[in-house]
């Protein structure tokens, strides 16, 4: 009984739609213990741990290490697709880029202006970066969950239009919402996304290498004070995709 059902559970997580799954399970959870022990809930996600490297010490609470750490290996992988259908795929040329290029700067601008426009000459009205971002874990989710049943076409401009208007939210958050951007951080980040990008050029396929650069990059994003899910999205951009093999 215990060798079936393993058996099946590891079928199921080796679907396209088991993320999704989780996804949503995890998401009625959270909605269920948020409201139902808020106190328990916040003690949980409020708890903070790090480590210790020499002299330095890196503590956050478990809510940061989520949104700035495991969401910049989500806008890593993310990324990569897109980058995957730009080189190989649907996006190749720029009329079909264009598209969702469009429509996601379109999404970041008019949600901002209705808002704008209806909370003007409120205390409010500045909270409007609140509504230009589209959440990409739960439209990835949806896709998944559909598979193959979603038209690749329809699936790729999805995909495209949302990680390009996550990266519009992240500069707004970065320029307009962030109160101290330390300069020499951001430009240790920049020479790191300059050596991976030396890396790469020089072939060298090994994948441990660019673990480290990431970490090293996301460290630095982190401490610069810019989102530091960019640093997934940077890493994303550079990394080369290849047709698989046959």
């Amino acid at each position: 009984m215990v060798t079936r059902l393993s058996r099946g559970l590891a079928a199921f997580f080796r679907t396209e739609s088991a993320g999704a799954v989780v996804l949503l399970a995890a998401t009625v959870i959270a909605l269920l213990w948020a409201n139902l022990s808020p106190d328990s809930y916040n003690t949980v996600i409020k708890t903070e741990f790090g480590f210790v490297a020499g002299g330095s010490e890196l503590e956050m609470s478990l809510q940061h290490w989520i949104n700035d750490a495991v969401m910049m290996a989500f806008f890593f992988l993310v990324t990569l697709e897109v980058k995957k259908d730009v080189v190989l795929g649907e996006l190749r040329s720029w009329k079909r880029a264009a598209l969702p290029i469009v429509g996601a700067v379109a999404g970041l601008i008019v949600p901002a202006l209705i808002f704008v426009a209806i909370t003007r000459g409120t205390p409010e009205v500045g909270a409007w970066g609140v509504v230009i971002s589209t959440d990409t874990a739960f439209i990835v989710g949806i896709l998944a969950a559909f598979g193959s049943r979603i038209p690749a076409q329809l699936r790729v401009f999805i995909l495209a239009l949302a990680v390009v208007d996550d990266i519009g939210a992240l500069a707004v958050i970065a320029f307009f919402y962030t109160e101290d951007i330390d300069l020499l951080w951001l430009g240790i980040a920049a020479a790191l996304a300059a050596v991976t990008w030396f890396v790469q050029r020089m072939q060298a396929w090994r994948g441990l290498v660019y673990a480290i650069l990431g970490v090293f990059l996301w460290f630095a994003v982190l401490q610069s004070g810019v989102h530091a899910t960019i640093a997934g999205v940077i890493l994303g951009l550079i990394l080369p995709v290849f047709p698989p093999k046959h």
